[in-house]
């Protein structure tokens, strides 16, 4: 029923809209409610005037605007079904807290679950924030009490070991915590992989990554690799003498390309070649049946500079039958003198 709101749930509810809700002085258009109670049957269930309404008035006073009220509804849909006593008075701990009205109703739009919580665990993060370091008067204490809120326990003594594995304190962790609360929902799989990189391929202490965690969310194969393959050959080439971490990662393609590619082809010809074979070779050696499934054509060969440098054509074939065409047949037996 649900898996196709507008021709299910939506001639079903669109009275229930209409007679209810919308003409109920609640200003949620009707044809918005299919998606809002297909996340959330239970609505069908609540009471208008005892549940609905009520809950409905106070988002208002935080929000402001239907329509903010809307795309809340749309992200969880089920707080208007939640305890508004729970809600009201965790609200109340934030204002107590000194936490401004626009942040509360920051929290309210992009991170309705957390305000549901029940009391003395959102009690309890208000004061871990606290604790940590975090000021009430900015954004990023909205932050960190998300994420504490929705943490579990044995998922974030994990990740800490993940993090203490490359060497990092307490105080280290806390600090990149404190930066970009967020370094603390990436999995566990992902903070290792990357610090990995970061550490063996690129010579990076852990305590500068740890300074700059906004480093740790960039995708792999399209940002990061490439990028350090440039930035380290020109480091390498002396073509290139200080750098932040953060900021070749955290520029455009366009940018990066302008500042550190295209004004260094003169110099380093081959430059643009190993800018693409960071994104390529290191798929193809994690993962070579992907390409021969796909098609894909991967010419490889090794630049004067010493790097791997490979021209990818994908070709919209029947891909070879196994057996018949083998790609880079020594793969894993090379991948290791490759310099990636």
């Amino acid at each position: 029923m649900f898996s196709l709101p507008n021709k299910t749930v939506f001639p079903f509810c669109r009275n229930l809209g209409d007679t209810c809700l919308y003409r109920s002085s609640v200003g949620v258009p009707s044809s918005d409610l299919p998606k809002i109670i297909a996340g959330s049957p239970a609505l069908l269930a609540g009471s208008i005037e005892k549940q609905f309404i009520p809950c409905y008035n106070f988002l208002r006073t935080l929000v402001g605007s239907d329509e903010d009220i809307v795309r809340t509804l749309k992200r969880s849909p089920r707080i208007l079904t939640c305890n508004l006593k729970v809600m009201v008075t965790n609200v109340e701990l934030l204002e107590e807290a000194g936490v401004q009205e626009s942040f509360i109703s920051f929290m309210l739009t992009h991170y309705p679950h957390s305000l549901q919580m029940k009391c003395d665990k959102f009690k309890t993060s208000v004061s871990e924030a606290i604790k940590m370091g975090f000021d009430p008067s900015r954004m990023m204490f909205i932050h960190a009490i998300h994420v504490l809120c929705e943490r579990s326990e044995q998922a974030w003594e994990n990740k800490i070991k993940v993090y203490r594995s490359f060497g990092l304190s307490h105080t280290e962790i806390l600090l990149a915590f404190r930066s970009h609360p967020f370094c603390m929902k990436l999995s566990e799989q992902k903070i290792k992989r990357v610090m990995e990189f970061y550490v063996n391929e690129m010579s990076w202490s852990p305590s500068n990554v740890a300074q700059s965690p906004i480093a740790l969310f960039y995708n792999m194969e399209r940002r990061i690799i490439p990028r350090c393959r440039v930035v380290k050959i020109l480091m390498e080439k002396g073509l290139v003498k200080k750098y932040s971490i953060s900021n070749f990662l955290s520029l455009t393609d366009r940018q990066f390309l302008k500042r550190f590619v295209h004004n260094y082809k003169n110099d380093l010809p081959e430059i643009m070649d190993v800018y693409h074979a960071g994104q390529f070779v290191h798929q193809l050696i994690l993962c070579p049946e992907l390409f021969q499934r796909s098609g894909t054509v991967v010419m490889i060969s090794f630049c004067s500079c010493g790097y791997v440098c490979c021209r990818v054509e994908r070709q919209f074939i029947r891909p070879p039958a196994k057996g018949q065409v083998q790609l880079l047949p020594s793969i894993r037996e090379t991948s290791s003198s490759l310099r990636l």
